[in-house]
């Protein structure tokens, strides 16, 4: 789902290393936006668990 329109192209040919770090960033940010989203949409459908280890009766607990 990489929206390639707010992408620039990365160039074949670079003036610094700096300049060629650089040229990669934008890439890398909407491919980790786009891997994020794809994971959330995912969550509604994810099997949900619970796992109950202690249980204690509360000090508080009064029964009727």
């Amino acid at each position: 789902m990489l929206n390639f329109a707010h992408v620039p192209k990365i160039p074949k040919t670079f003036l610094s290393t700096n300049d060629y770090m650089n040229s990669f960033f934008p890439a890398l940010i909407e491919e980790t936006h786009s891997d994020l989203y794809s994971k959330l949409l995912s969550v509604p459908q994810a099997s949900l668990f619970c796992e109950i280890r202690t249980m204690e009766i509360s000090k508080d607990y009064n029964p009727s």
